[in-house]
């Protein structure tokens, strides 16, 4: 959502799941993890998709393919409960009458259940009517080329699209290191502002450490624009306009995200001229505001995402992070989200067109969408979200997904050498076709304390427990400290124990090695309160 501190914030930085199962409501997994029912139809989380009889046949032990597995595709018009009417492509599995249908509830209960399940993720929505409409106005050149570090640095101009009459043009930046190992996959880095020795610093930086071109693009979201507004006042300008006028198009985000899909246009385009491997696949990345823009890119179904990496934009699952952030601060919202305060953004987003606009615009929405990698990097000292925010969404995110936290870092993420070496690992691995490790982990809270216990395939080379505490339930001033954790036979154990007063919050933090460089994935974090 919001304004970006420093230049890593302004940087603003297909392969379906692996996982071998999926859990049922009553955690009875499913035989057949290609099938929908097992993956919870009508998990409490979901705003905006529901169903009674669905959900409860979601702990339906097997629902088997039949062994012709033929699709139909089947047009079906589909009212969200947000009042937004979908025409929706639902892809309809032929499926085996069995015993858990007919004794329990029946076929035709399991085959609006899984028609439900599919329609978020196969709809057409107002964000992809978006994405697809013709832009004639694109267009692209070249500036500039020259030399920064074991890179060519090419300069292009850009106009991607017009929005609400308004032609939006950019600077794009590709580093095409010197000896590419990679040529056929790019990092992409959305940020505001114009180029800067800082920010070629930084891009050359990245493509010598992974052997990837790696491509800025600037000036996301175009700004300032309607009378001088920019960032966080400008996004809440453009909520606002949506609310009047009911146009979906009004959401700054949507913009946003077709300027980083229209650059992946132009990259191609360009290196193609130039004679060069073409990338087929691009890691998004983005800080604050351009976090959320990379999360919209990934829900626009390009095949070209690979991965995305959003940063410090711990705010998906609105409806519910909302009355959570009121509550861990008393009731008195962080002074860093106050242009959406005085634009009364808290409580509009409670009404009905309000929760229109949440459909549009919260990444959670298209969840359902986010089967690519997905490497999630926050600050431990944010001073926009609760520091516990990811805890609302991360269990309904589909696999493969990672997170880091980097500990003493504020919306900055001023720990730079930590961002850049998980980055950098995230990025090689991508374009190797590989995974990051698998990791595990579990936080108990216990009357003494918080047991976290970590497992990763690979193993680590070792782990962290990192804590800190407060008084009032406010670590965004707190200072954080870490101590080994124990090795067990098949992983990691560390333990908090209860303060005397006041709260405590931990995390693991386990430590991995790729080609040579050390680079490190977190758990989430969990909250515990004083002794009795």
């Amino acid at each position: 959502m919001f304004k970006s501190s420093s230049a890593l914030a302004s940087f603003s930085i297909f392969k379906p799941p692996q996982g071998d199962r999926f859990e049922g409501a009553r955690g009875i997994p499913a035989r057949n993890p290609a099938v929908p029912c097992a993956v919870g139809v009508a998990n409490p989380s979901v705003s905006f998709w529901r169903s009674e009889a669905a959900s409860r046949f979601v702990g339906c032990p097997t629902l088997p393919l039949s062994h012709t597995p033929s699709l139909q595709l089947i047009e079906s018009t589909v009212r969200s409960t947000a009042g937004i009417t979908r025409t929706a492509g639902i892809l309809l599995y032929p499926i085996r009458y069995n015993n858990c249908m007919r004794s329990r509830y029946g076929f035709w209960t399991v085959l609006i259940g899984v028609l439900l399940w599919g329609t978020t993720a196969l709809a057409q929505t107002p964000l992809d009517d978006y994405f697809q409409r013709p832009e004639p106005a694109y267009r692209w050149e070249k500036r500039d080329a020259k030399r920064v570090g074991n890179t060519t640095v090419y300069t292009l101009f850009m106009i991607s699209q017009t929005w609400q009459g308004i032609d939006w043009d950019h600077s794009v930046q590709i580093f095409y290191p010197d000896n590419p190992r990679f040529p056929h996959f790019a990092a992409l880095l959305n940020t505001g502002g114009n180029p800067s020795a800082g920010n070629e610093a930084l891009g050359a930086l990245l493509a010598t450490q992974t052997g990837v071109p790696f491509v800025i693009l600037y000036n996301i979201p175009k700004q300032p624009l309607f009378g001088g507004l920019t960032e966080d006042a400008l996004i809440v300008y453009t909520w606002q306009k949506f609310l009047q006028t009911n146009d979906p198009t009004w959401p700054l985000h949507f913009p946003m995200a077709k300027a980083v899909l229209k650059c992946m246009d132009t990259v191609q385009a360009f290196l193609r001229q130039e004679g060069k491997k073409v990338p087929q696949q691009f890691m998004v990345t983005g800080a604050s505001k351009r976090g959320w823009t990379a999360w919209l890119v990934g829900a626009s179904r390009d095949k070209r995402v690979a991965g995305i990496a959003p940063m410090v934009i711990d705010v998906l699952n609105l409806p519910a992070q909302v009355p959570h952030h009121l509550e861990f601060y008393k009731g008195v919202p962080s002074e860093e989200i106050g242009d959406y305060v005085a634009g009364g953004m808290l409580q509009q987003l409670n009404t009905p067109a309000g929760r229109k606009l949440v459909e549009l615009e919260d990444p959670y929405s298209y969840r359902e969408r986010y089967t690519m990698p997905k490497l999630i990097i926050n600050g431990t000292n944010d001073r926009y979200w609760a520091q516990d925010a990811l805890n609302l969404y991360w269990d309904g995110l589909p696999e493969p997904k990672w997170v880091l936290y980097v500990p003493n870092s504020g919306h900055g993420l001023e720990d730079r050498p930590r961002v850049y070496a998980t980055m950098s690992a995230f990025i090689r691995t991508l374009a190797q076709g590989k995974r990051l490790p698998t990791m595990r982990w579990e936080l108990k809270e216990t009357p003494e304390g918080l047991e976290i216990t970590a497992f990763s395939t690979p193993p680590a080379k070792e782990a962290r427990l990192w804590f800190t505490t407060s008084l009032n339930h406010d670590f965004r001033d707190s200072k954080w400290t870490w101590r080994p954790m124990e090795r067990t036979p098949d992983g990691w154990r560390g333990f908090l124990a209860r303060p005397r007063q006041g709260h405590a919050v931990g995390y693991a933090e386990l430590v991995f090695e790729q080609d040579g460089q050390t680079y490190t994935l977190t758990t989430q974090l969990r909250i515990i309160g004083a002794q009795p």
